[in-house]
């Protein structure tokens, strides 16, 4: 991609990022999580000594090895949403060296999509619709990108976003939401007749979901796990294996595990963990629709 495809680094000067104190302090912060041996991983960014990625109203972290998001976390608010048009052109990020990022020849000539990881939707809130159309052009940039094949991105994943985003703006609550590829060792490259051959496509995707109880005022923090294993399997190379396709919740605890990072600053505010009796033993929860969910605490 050419540099009029790159937002220059001055561009996000303005840009105070995702506030891990959005929904309070204490115990209803909601922070990064531990990274494990993803630390040493992370892309270095212009401008920024924690190597933080900043935009309106999210952040990303970024990994130099894979190109690709480890996490991206937003704040939302649905008290002041915007609707607005869907505009955006997607733009690798200038304060990030080309090699660490991954533009559109990843996603052409095959069945991927750009998912975004923060939607526009999330990100498109503030004081004015400025704000708002800040934060939604800000999720155009392949650094909020990751593949995921047609049929996930615009089924189970939209799915479980309206879902999120829609209880959100209904209820006036606030919400902090980290999403992210699950970057295992197992995972391959594209074949080489779809292009950008090297990248290896994630087999699966999480999401963390914190909102305040308003019964309890309690912070209430789901895990979900959306797999797109057999969907990818004849785009890439052999070997793959993960698991069949489908959204589940699952414990952080469990979340932990799949992932190779720590959660564990959110066990106690997991719903899955005090409702046993609701979740199988291995913490792992089919979801096949919104009444199948785990949110709430037992009164």
């Amino acid at each position: 991609m050419s540099a009029f495809d790159t937002t220059p680094p001055d561009a996000f000067a303005d840009r105070r990022g995702y506030d891990p104190a959005f929904l309070g302090d204490g115990a209803l912060r909601v922070d990064f999580p531990g990274l494990g041996r993803r630390a040493s991983d992370l892309a270095p960014v212009a401008g920024a000594p924690d190597d933080i990625l900043r935009y309106q109203h999210f952040s990303i972290l970024q990994s130099q090895s894979r190109r690709l998001p480890i996490l991206a976390a937003v704040n939302i608010d649905g008290t002041h949403a915007f609707r607005l048009k869907r505009r955006g052109r997607w733009r690798l990020d200038g304060r990030l060296a080309p090699e660490h990022q991954i533009g559109n020849e990843l996603y052409r000539d095959n069945p991927l999509d750009r998912g975004h990881m923060v939607r526009r939707k999330d990100a498109g809130w503030g004081a004015s619709q400025a704000e708002a159309e800040r934060g939604e052009a800000d999720t155009f940039h392949y650094t909020n990108a990751a593949p995921q094949h047609a049929d996930l991105n615009q089924r189970d994943w939209l799915g479980l976003e309206d879902y999120i985003l829609g209880a959100v703006t209904t209820r006036g609550l606030r919400a902090s939401v980290i999403t992210g590829p699950i970057l295992a060792d197992s995972d391959r490259p594209l074949e080489p007749r779809h292009g950008a051959g090297g990248v290896a496509i994630p087999a699966a995707y999480w999401k963390i979901a914190a909102v305040v109880d308003d019964a309890t005022g309690r912070l209430s923090a789901t895990g979900y796990v959306l797999a797109q294993g057999n969907l990818i399997e004849d785009l890439v190379h052999p070997g793959f294996a993960f698991g069949a396709y489908g959204t589940y919740q699952v414990r952080l605890s469990h979340l932990s595990r799949m992932s190779g990072l720590d959660f564990s600053s959110l066990y106690a505010s997991d719903p899955m963990a005090e409702r046993a009796q609701f979740v199988p033993a291995d913490g792992i929860h089919y979801v096949d629709g919104p009444a199948s969910l785990v949110l709430a605490f037992g009164r």
